[in-house]
């Protein structure tokens, strides 16, 4: 998905008559969950391409994420950020810092493992699930750096998760993930669903989201887990989905449209019939 800060015109890859669309890309790589870098390095590739000029952000997610358009339009207008995204690269959403574990396991080049450790005691990066946000500049740095060594360029990465990959390769050139807590700590971006994210155990020290938050502001609980303006989640199954839909676009106080497609008229959206089908959210 790929917008600009001047229209509230929306792109993304499949959608309604209402929006604009466009084709399924077929792409030279093999597209399963042991080629995820390089199939996101090829998606990267393309956009920067064919879509770099046109927008002002692009915003990977994944399939089963919640984003809430307006907060993270509303996020993006803030002072810090419309004074910088213009002049220097820029990628925020819910940050995580890698066990060390991992960075053995991922960075397979035992010389570049070293010359890291020698720079960095932490693997910051943005959770891929709730997805992350990108400006022009990112993305044209990130396309830049692509096939160099430092940015896992071996075909022994193939197999490494994207979000991680990508914050690697930046962090050579001083970019890291943006902090987007608001001023009591709450997160904005989400890596599990709502339920998952109010009833978490901070000081559950063997679960991995616990271990993953080290470093980075830790886990918060309840109400202190979520941020009023928070803008994704992730793990959203369908029936979860279309709750969330329903809750935040249909149950408006004064609303007085009959049906769906009254409601989409009056607020310029293109929500499905679909979305008023009574379905366990628990599922």
């Amino acid at each position: 998905m790929f917008f600009s800060n001047t229209t509230d015109r929306i792109v993304v890859g499949a959608g309604t008559a209402k929006e604009l669309r466009y084709d399924v890309i077929k792409m030279d790589i093999i597209a399963d969950h042991n080629h995820l870098w390089q199939k996101h390095k090829a998606t990267l590739r393309y956009i920067h391409e064919h879509f770099r000029h046109e927008y002002d952000w692009f915003y990977k997610a994944d399939d089963d994420a919640y984003i809430i358009l307006e907060n993270l339009r509303q996020y993006l207008r803030r002072p810090e950020i419309m004074q910088t995204y213009k002049q220097e690269p820029m990628q925020m959403g819910h940050r995580f810092n890698l066990t060390q574990d991992l960075v053995s396991y991922y960075v397979v080049d035992n010389s570049l493992e070293t010359i890291w450790r020698s720079r960095w005691d932490r693997w910051v990066f943005n959770s891929g699930g709730p997805g992350y946000i990108m400006n022009r500049l990112y993305l044209d740095k990130i396309v830049s750096t692509l096939p160099e060594w430092t940015c896992l360029s071996d075909r022994y990465s193939e197999m490494l998760p994207d979000d991680a990959s990508i914050s690697f390769c930046m962090m050579w050139y001083d970019v890291f993930p943006w902090d987007t807590r608001d001023l009591q700590g709450r997160e904005r971006w989400h890596a599990d669903a709502p339920s998952g994210v109010y009833f978490v155990d901070p000081n559950r020290s063997d679960y991995w989201y616990v271990q993953y938050h080290q470093h980075v502001g830790g886990v918060r609980q309840k109400q202190e887990s979520a941020a009023p303006d928070s803008v994704a989640f992730h793990y959203i199954r369908p029936a979860l989905m279309y709750h969330l839909e329903r809750t935040l676009y249909l149950c408006r106080t004064g609303d007085d449209v009959p049906d769906i497609a009254a409601f989409n008229e009056k607020y310029d959206l293109t929500l499905g019939d679909s979305v008023m089908m009574y379905q366990d959210v628990l599922q």
